[in-house]
């Protein structure tokens, strides 16, 4: 019932209002028509005619009672003339006067049909767009999402302003939409001022003194004669300002960087491709066009050695930190260690041995040759006889870290990423690939590698407004280890033509390895953002909030009604809310290829991007037989090595005596339980003064490197 009579009352009062509009339309038609017959009488009709037609009417009235009735009108020729009244009609020029106003009226009412559909038709249609634009949300201020196609416009207009400073870069295409070339076309204007007082030749230095009274004269003159010389304003291209993109897995983010990979194919760019699944080399590896595979595990990966990406100047600490990841718990120990590998990769310089011989020389030489070796260098007082515990620890971390160094056996044709990075004749891929089953062991390369090719960018002398060299790194946070210099690297490598694509299926993921802030300096660094399907409320807000949000005045209409139509009314307002340009469920109910791009300075937009398959022109991957083999041959030589100890150890056995279990179990007396517990405590507070002795020994090694 309450249904019906709310459906009821709000119809009712809906029809009573139209009928309201309706009644003014049709007081104004009539005006209008009125309006426009006594207009074509008046200029139409003379006032002859009007004595003709008044005679007319008369005789129509009072014929039919007597029809000789006299009847005065004027002639053509303007005098007065009497007729009966059944003679008027028999007069041809007052019959003609008759079809005058006849046709005078029909002209009428076709000019008032005219008018009524302009005019009627337009307040009609004024009332209706008045209505709609009443009812329309309002953009104040912020971010609003616009049409895929109103961003390109813009984005090629943007572009059209700098076709003269970036005249040899056409901007890639991503999800669709060209990169926005970053800049102002502010016009920049530099004075060019002309010398204030010309130099005096000898022969009138005289005369100096006397023009002393006009200096302010010269100084004016050449004030007005500055000249103002136009500038170019700085740009930059659109992909050196990074791009991020953010996508749950089949998403369809991989798909995007693979167009990436397409286009800079075909212009023959250089790009560094971080390849975990194996699909880049699968579809973008061509061995004809010099591309180089980082990866001791399969067989087309180049040899690789530290030696080659630093010099006898810069030394290896920077290398040490990329492949020993800082500890939380315990950095003082991997300090240590870092310390270490950096001395003895440097007392091997000019050596040059293979990593895998390099971290035997580490881990296979005993303490006491290894303290003579590092005696007079600035790890002599972590690695110490003195101090050996200190010194294992330190060797137990390099032992754990150091593990990935031995898939790397020789040290001939090596590969350098740092002069690959220096060479701007390189035009190829670099795939630094990993797998799965092995991740632990590649990852820690992997990671230095990256490393070592953004420092490399980042030392380089000359800038560039163009890219160079692109690092495409999806799914950062498979390597579970920082990249130490990605956060660097990305503030400052746009201006050496860097470009950076970093893909992650959601934030959380990032900021675990990165921590927080980390995880959101990277993220604020890559200024274009691409955001598809994403799993989970957090990583999903992050997203609307990245988007951004907007200021907005709406049109609020309520209904008010009542037992009497005096109760019946509306009620209209408006007001300003804050609405984001994107809700996080949005994000989450994304189709497969959706998604929604912001690019800087630029509205961000709802896109669908097609998919594209590309043919397979390489295996993802190919087993390294011969490494495989060696290290087959170690683990049997290893085999061999245990079954020669046990035999001896069971012979040793065999000859000696058996002893009887002397342990008497007995209740521990109160006076050994205070001992143990003693014990326990010194140990605890060796282990601190042994933490303790390593700091200041790294302390004192940093002061003596000073």
């Amino acid at each position: 019932m309450s249904d019906l009579i709310r459906g009821g009352q709000v119809t009712i009062h809906k029809i009573r209002m139209l009928m309201q509009v309706s009644k003014i339309l049709t007081r104004l038609s009539l005006i209008l028509i009125l309006v426009s017959i006594f207009y074509n009488y008046a200029i139409n009709i003379s006032a002859s005619e009007w004595m003709i037609g008044a005679a007319w009417v008369k005789k129509d009235m009072v014929i039919s009672f007597n029809e000789n009735h006299p009847i005065k009108y004027k002639t053509r020729f303007g005098y007065e003339k009497t007729v009966k009244a059944k003679d008027l009609e028999k007069d041809p020029y007052v019959c003609k006067v008759i079809d005058k106003f006849e046709v005078t009226l029909y002209k009428g009412l076709v000019t008032s049909g005219i008018m009524l559909f302009i005019v009627v038709g337009g307040v009609i249609l004024f009332f209706w767009l008045r209505g709609k634009a009443l009812k329309k949300t309002k953009k104040l201020r912020g971010a609003f999402l616009i049409t895929p196609t109103t961003l390109k416009r813009k984005i090629r207009k943007h572009n059209n302003l700098f076709l003269k400073s970036l005249s040899e870069h056409i901007p890639i295409e991503v999800a669709g939409f060209a990169y926005p070339v970053t800049g102002r076309v502010d016009k920049i204007y530099e004075i060019e001022s002309k010398p204030l007082f010309e130099e005096a030749e000898d022969n009138e230095s005289t005369e100096s003194y006397e023009e002393n009274d006009k200096d302010e004269e010269k100084l004016l003159k050449n004030i007005i004669e500055e000249e103002l010389v136009l500038k170019s304003a700085s740009c930059t291209a659109g992909e050196q300002s990074h791009t991020l993109v953010i996508g749950s897995t089949g998403a369809g983010k991989s798909r995007i960087i693979e167009v990436i990979l397409h286009q800079l194919r075909q212009r023959r760019k250089k790009a560094i491709i971080i390849d975990i699944k194996g699909d880049f080399i699968q579809n973008f590896y061509r061995p004809e066009m010099n591309d180089v595979i980082l990866n001791p595990l399969d067989k087309r990966g180049r040899n690789w050695s530290i030696f080659n990406e630093t010099d006898a100047l810069k030394g290896f600490s920077t290398i040490a930190k990329s492949l020993l990841p800082n500890n939380s718990r315990d950095p003082i120990w991997v300090d240590a260690a870092r310390g270490v590998l950096s001395e003895m990769a440097m007392l091997h310089y000019n050596e040059k041995p293979s990593l895998s011989e390099l971290a035997d020389k580490i881990l296979k030489t005993d303490l006491p040759t290894l303290t003579k070796l590092l005696e007079k260098t600035a790890s002599n007082k972590v690695i110490n006889e003195e101090i050996e515990k200190a010194a294992l620890s330190v060797l137990m971390v390099l032992s754990t870290y150091l593990r990935p160094l031995k898939l790397y056996r020789s040290n001939k044709d090596c590969f350098s990423i740092t002069d690959w990075v220096k060479d701007d004749k390189q035009n190829n891929f670099l795939f630094i690939s990993s797998c799965e089953d092995v991740k632990e062991d590649i990852n820690p390369l992997v990671s230095a590698q990256v490393d070592i090719a953004i420092r490399a960018l980042r030392s380089l002398k000359q800038k560039s407004k163009i890219p160079k060299v692109w690092f495409i790194l999806d799914e950062l946070p498979y390597f579970e280890q920082p990249i130490p210099s990605l956060a660097g690297g990305l503030a400052t490598a746009r201006s050496f033509g860097g470009c950076f694509v970093l893909g992650t299926q959601d934030m959380s993921a990032l900021a675990k390895i990165y921590s927080d802030k980390a995880a959101q300096s990277i993220a604020n660094n890559c200024r274009t953002k691409i955001f598809m399907n994403v799993e989970g409320n957090e990583t999903a807000k992050w997203c609307s909030d990245a988007l951004g949000i907007g200021e907005i005045e709406e049109w609020h209409e309520g209904i008010s009604y009542g037992s009497h139509e005096m109760r019946d009314g509306i009620q209209v307002n408006r007001t300003r809310t804050i609405r984001q340009t994107a809700l996080p469920s949005e994000f989450m109910l994304l189709k497969l290829g959706e998604g929604y791009i912001k690019f800087p300075g630029f509205e961000p937009t709802k896109f669908k991007f097609k998919s594209c398959d590309f043919k397979a022109v390489a295996n993802s991957f190919e087993e390294n037989d011969e490494l495989l083999k060696l290290l087959k041959k170690e683990v049997e030589e290893g085999e061999k090595r245990r079954l020669e100890l046990e035999a001896k150890l069971g012979a040793i056995t065999a000859q000696k005596e058996p002893i009887e279990d002397l342990v008497i179990k007995a209740p521990v007396q109160e006076g050994k339980l205070k001992k143990t517990m003693k014990t326990k405590s010194k140990q605890s507070e060796l282990n601190l003064a042994l933490k303790k002795e390593v700091k200041k020994a790294i302390e004192l090694n940093a002061e003596d490197e000073w």
